[in-house]
């Protein structure tokens, strides 16, 4: 599979999935049996407030039950890197979602599909810990994702895709003239605290466990670097990777796939995915 660098442009072929699970375009809602959206869930200190206000929310992928919450006391939960996903309410620039605040773990694929495709890829590609219930789920391809989801939004209250650029790119960094998501400085000390690239993992490579550096202003980890994000209707990638320098993953930056490379296996040692859930 090869990767074109462009900036933030249209991306080709991104019609053919604009009606897949992995599309950025799919709603929040709460199916009939399952109660209003404006019910008030919540977890004790954490505040209950309904789902059409709520600036947290936290799915839990083993029962699809929904837990809107009006704050988050900590994200050190190990359930939030395995059963239950967690995702910040993005508003502004005329768009209303909620994205995750990890890479999808190794964990929350296998409920959500049931399948481990990293456990295919050779130790010596990606490291001898690259593989952990907490480290960022990856060789996900278009059709893995695309299916899964549409499996999910099947039988889930909650409906789940992938971000388009634009939503990545804004729920990186809002201000448009930002490079990435603490700003522009790239200095080693600065790279350590924020990114997961090959400039600070000192020669040791793989993916480490999400959540492991900083949060942007949003409180969304990963933005730079550990796997590749699809978008775009899984036709394009972001945030670059632990392979990758710094730059490729600066929030301008996409790579767009060939139609050609669509068509073929898009699964990569490098890619993985973090999850849209939108109103």
């Amino acid at each position: 599979m090869r990767f074109s660098p462009v900036v933030v442009i249209a991306v080709a072929a991104a019609a053919a999935f604009q009606s897949s699970g992995c599309s950025g375009g799919v709603d929040v809602g709460i199916s009939s049996d399952g109660g209003s959206s404006t019910g008030q869930i919540g977890s004790p200190g954490e505040g209950s407030i309904g789902l059409l206000t709520a600036p947290w929310l936290v799915l839990d992928l083993a029962t699809g039950v929904p837990e809107p919450r009006a704050e988050m006391i900590t994200f050190s939960d190990p359930a939030f890197r395995d059963q239950k996903l967690v995702l910040r309410r993005i508003t502004g620039n005329g768009t209303d979602y909620f994205l995750g605040i990890f890479e999808l773990t190794q964990a929350q694929w296998t409920r959500l599909a049931g399948t481990a495709p990293w456990s295919t890829v050779p130790s010596a590609v990606v490291g001898t810990a690259a593989i952990g219930s907490d480290r960022p789920a990856f060789a996900l391809s278009a059709d893995s994702v695309n299916n899964a989801l549409a499996a999910w939004n099947l039988r889930g209250k909650i409906k789940l895709g992938v971000p388009s650029g634009a939503q990545w790119s804004f729920a990186c960094a809002p201000d448009a003239s930002a490079t990435y998501c603490w700003g522009s400085a790239t200095d080693r000390t600065t790279l350590a605290q924020w990114a997961v690239t090959w400039e600070v993992l000192d020669g040791v490579p793989g993916p480490r466990a999400v959540g492991g550096r900083k949060a942007n202003a949003l409180g969304l980890s990963d933005l730079h670097g550990n796997v590749w994000e699809w978008v775009d209707g899984c036709t394009a990638l972001r945030g670059g990777s632990w392979h990758d320098s710094v730059s490729a993953g600066a929030r301008q930056v996409s790579f767009n796939l060939e139609a050609a490379d669509l068509r073929g296996d898009t699964a990569h040692a490098l890619v993985g995915v973090r999850l849209l859930a939108r109103l």
